[in-house]
Protein backbone atom coordinates (compact mmCIF):
# COMPACT_ATOMS: atom_id res chain seq x y z
CA UNK A 1 0.00 0.00 0.00
CA UNK A 2 2.82 2.45 0.73
CA UNK A 3 4.56 1.43 -2.26
CA UNK A 4 1.10 2.52 -4.59
CA UNK A 5 1.25 6.00 -2.56
CA UNK A 6 4.78 6.34 -3.06
CA UNK A 7 4.17 5.59 -7.06
CA UNK A 8 1.13 8.04 -7.11
CA UNK A 9 2.77 10.49 -4.81
CA UNK A 10 6.38 10.73 -7.60
CA UNK A 11 3.52 10.39 -10.38
CA UNK A 12 1.79 13.26 -9.50
CA UNK A 13 4.93 15.86 -8.98
CA UNK A 14 6.28 14.28 -12.23
CA UNK A 15 3.34 15.51 -13.83
CA UNK A 16 2.86 18.79 -12.25
CA UNK A 17 6.51 20.20 -12.48
CA UNK A 18 6.84 19.34 -16.31
CA UNK A 19 3.81 21.80 -16.33
CA UNK A 20 6.61 24.18 -16.20
CA UNK A 21 7.36 26.11 -19.46
CA UNK A 22 10.58 28.64 -20.01
CA UNK A 23 9.70 32.03 -21.01
CA UNK A 24 8.97 33.08 -24.30
CA UNK A 25 11.43 35.20 -26.69
CA UNK A 26 9.56 38.71 -27.66
CA UNK A 27 11.16 40.66 -30.70
CA UNK A 28 10.56 44.71 -29.94
CA UNK A 29 12.32 47.56 -30.50
CA UNK A 30 14.11 49.25 -27.65
CA UNK A 31 16.23 51.87 -29.22
CA UNK A 32 14.24 55.01 -31.37
CA UNK A 33 15.92 58.14 -32.71
CA UNK A 34 13.80 61.07 -32.40
CA UNK A 35 13.40 64.66 -34.06
CA UNK A 36 14.08 66.19 -30.51
CA UNK A 37 16.44 67.74 -29.03
CA UNK A 38 18.30 66.15 -26.31
CA UNK A 39 16.80 68.86 -23.46
CA UNK A 40 13.05 68.05 -24.75
CA UNK A 41 13.56 63.75 -24.62
CA UNK A 42 15.72 64.30 -21.35
CA UNK A 43 12.29 66.18 -20.09
CA UNK A 44 9.99 63.48 -21.18
CA UNK A 45 12.51 60.91 -19.25
CA UNK A 46 12.07 62.40 -16.41
CA UNK A 47 8.61 63.07 -16.49
CA UNK A 48 7.50 59.49 -17.51
CA UNK A 49 9.42 58.46 -14.46
CA UNK A 50 7.82 60.85 -12.52
CA UNK A 51 4.02 60.35 -13.52
CA UNK A 52 4.59 56.66 -13.32
CA UNK A 53 5.68 56.87 -9.43
CA UNK A 54 9.31 55.37 -10.79
CA UNK A 55 11.39 56.04 -8.05
CA UNK A 56 15.19 57.37 -9.89
CA UNK A 57 18.66 55.76 -8.70
CA UNK A 58 21.31 57.68 -10.32
CA UNK A 59 20.71 60.29 -12.98
CA UNK A 60 23.28 61.48 -15.02
CA UNK A 61 22.35 64.44 -17.47
CA UNK A 62 25.69 64.68 -18.89
CA UNK A 63 26.04 61.49 -19.74
CA UNK A 64 22.54 60.84 -20.12
CA UNK A 65 21.61 57.70 -18.14
CA UNK A 66 18.96 57.51 -15.82
CA UNK A 67 19.13 54.11 -13.51
CA UNK A 68 15.44 53.47 -11.80
CA UNK A 69 15.82 51.95 -8.46
CA UNK A 70 15.28 47.96 -8.46
CA UNK A 71 11.42 47.67 -8.74
CA UNK A 72 9.25 44.65 -7.30
CA UNK A 73 6.19 43.79 -8.96
CA UNK A 74 3.58 41.34 -8.26
CA UNK A 75 2.96 38.11 -10.30
CA UNK A 76 0.42 39.77 -12.18
CA UNK A 77 1.74 43.29 -12.72
CA UNK A 78 4.99 41.89 -13.85
CA UNK A 79 2.71 39.40 -16.15
CA UNK A 80 2.23 42.91 -18.59
CA UNK A 81 5.47 43.59 -18.69
CA UNK A 82 7.56 40.14 -18.36
CA UNK A 83 7.58 36.47 -19.72
CA UNK A 84 8.71 33.99 -16.79
CA UNK A 85 7.12 31.53 -18.37
CA UNK A 86 4.89 28.94 -16.34
CA UNK A 87 6.18 28.27 -12.66
CA UNK A 88 4.67 24.85 -12.57
CA UNK A 89 4.03 23.99 -8.80
CA UNK A 90 6.91 26.34 -7.61
CA UNK A 91 4.64 29.59 -5.52
CA UNK A 92 5.59 33.33 -7.36
CA UNK A 93 6.77 35.13 -4.68
CA UNK A 94 7.84 38.85 -6.36
CA UNK A 95 9.13 39.81 -9.24
CA UNK A 96 11.74 42.44 -9.23
CA UNK A 97 12.16 44.87 -12.86
CA UNK A 98 15.70 46.64 -13.35
CA UNK A 99 15.21 49.70 -15.75
CA UNK A 100 17.70 51.76 -17.24
CA UNK A 101 17.29 55.05 -20.19
CA UNK A 102 20.36 55.95 -21.97
CA UNK A 103 19.76 59.14 -24.39
CA UNK A 104 22.01 60.46 -26.75
CA UNK A 105 22.33 63.76 -28.35
CA UNK A 106 22.49 62.73 -32.50
CA UNK A 107 22.31 66.34 -33.78
CA UNK A 108 20.74 69.57 -33.17
CA UNK A 109 17.18 68.78 -32.96
CA UNK A 110 17.42 64.98 -32.91
CA UNK A 111 18.29 62.27 -29.98
CA UNK A 112 18.16 58.04 -29.64
CA UNK A 113 16.61 56.94 -26.40
CA UNK A 114 17.74 53.17 -25.49
CA UNK A 115 15.71 51.65 -22.97
CA UNK A 116 17.40 48.23 -20.96
CA UNK A 117 15.08 46.19 -18.80
CA UNK A 118 16.04 43.23 -16.77
CA UNK A 119 13.30 41.38 -15.16
CA UNK A 120 13.85 38.10 -12.62
CA UNK A 121 11.09 36.05 -10.75
CA UNK A 122 11.54 34.84 -7.05
CA UNK A 123 9.38 31.54 -6.69
CA UNK A 124 9.52 29.30 -3.77
CA UNK A 125 9.11 25.75 -3.77
CA UNK A 126 9.83 23.36 -0.75
CA UNK A 127 10.86 26.39 0.91
CA UNK A 128 13.40 27.14 -1.32
CA UNK A 129 13.67 30.17 -3.27
CA UNK A 130 15.25 30.81 -6.56
CA UNK A 131 15.19 33.58 -9.30
CA UNK A 132 14.28 32.85 -12.65
CA UNK A 133 15.31 35.05 -15.64
CA UNK A 134 12.76 36.68 -17.58
CA UNK A 135 12.01 37.71 -21.33
CA UNK A 136 10.53 41.49 -21.68
CA UNK A 137 7.38 42.01 -23.84
CA UNK A 138 8.36 45.40 -25.07
CA UNK A 139 5.68 46.85 -23.11
CA UNK A 140 7.11 48.65 -20.75
CA UNK A 141 10.22 49.53 -23.31
CA UNK A 142 7.07 51.01 -25.54
CA UNK A 143 4.92 52.67 -23.28
CA UNK A 144 8.68 54.79 -22.31
CA UNK A 145 9.32 55.33 -26.15
CA UNK A 146 6.15 56.40 -26.76
CA UNK A 147 6.11 58.84 -24.37
CA UNK A 148 9.26 60.01 -25.41
CA UNK A 149 8.03 60.63 -28.83
CA UNK A 150 4.85 62.74 -27.50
Amino acid sequence: MKTIISCVAVGAFLFLSGCATPPKTHQFDKARTFNKSFEKAWQNTIQFFTSNSIPIKTIEKSSGVIYAEKLNGSAEEADTFADCGVPGIALVISTKISLNVFLQKVGPNQSKATINTLFTQVREFDRRRHEVSCNSRGTLEQRLLTALSS
